[in-house]
């Protein structure tokens, strides 16, 4: 097992008590926490992944920088990398966070991914206190799960806030479209023009 010291969790954002964040906990996360610490950690990590190490260094990773600039109540970590892997940055994050350890046999399966995450945004959403909302990183992970968790949080989870991270910077983003209202009525008409 590796000991982990936190960090410290300083945000931008000093309401607390406005979000609840769900993110995939990825490769890049794992990498950043390993490189910064260093060592044996760095180890921990290469052998947990059994994945290459990356040529360019981290930074402190997609959730680290988010972290870094938005305060939340809660982070849910969502991973399907080994459990100990994502004990260990759950630790590392320094802020109150929950792991949600879900089978994805693949990470670029809709299916897999769909079925995986939509329990814990479930979870997370039952958490909210009056007032709050479900923030989503669309970041870590894979494309297919950064592809469903803004679907769910456009139409199952709405409203919902994204956030992406770039580098060591993150950002709120707005994504331009409404499903239901967007989406929905051409759905519609076009179906109703083939009967």
């Amino acid at each position: 097992m590796l000991i982990v010291k936190a960090t410290t969790c300083v945000g931008g954002v000093k309401n607390m008590d406005s979000k609840l964040l769900a993110t995939w906990l990825g490769i890049t996360d794992c990498w950043a926490m390993g490189e910064a610490m260093g060592g044996e950690a760095l180890k921990f990590v290469a052998d947990k992944l059994k994945a290459k190490r990356p040529e360019e260094h981290p930074g402190t990773g997609p959730i680290k920088a988010l972290l870094g600039k938005v305060d939340f109540r809660e982070t849910h970590l969502i991973s399907c990398l080994d459990a100990e892997l994502g004990e260990a940055y759950k630790r590392w994050i320094g802020c109150p966070a929950q792991l949600h350890q879900v089978n994805v046999s693949d990470p670029s399966s809709f299916q897999d991914v769909i079925q995986a995450v939509t329990g814990v945004f479930e979870t997370v959403r039952s958490k909210l206190r009056k007032g709050e909302r479900l923030c989503i990183h669309l970041t870590p992970g894979t494309t297919t799960m950064g592809a469903i968790s803004l679907l769910l949080g456009k139409t199952r989870f709405h409203p919902t806030t994204f956030y992406q991270a770039h580098q060591d910077s993150a950002r709120e983003v707005d994504i331009p479209f409404d499903i239901m209202v967007d989406f929905v009525p051409e759905l519609l008409r076009d179906t109703d023009r083939s009967l």
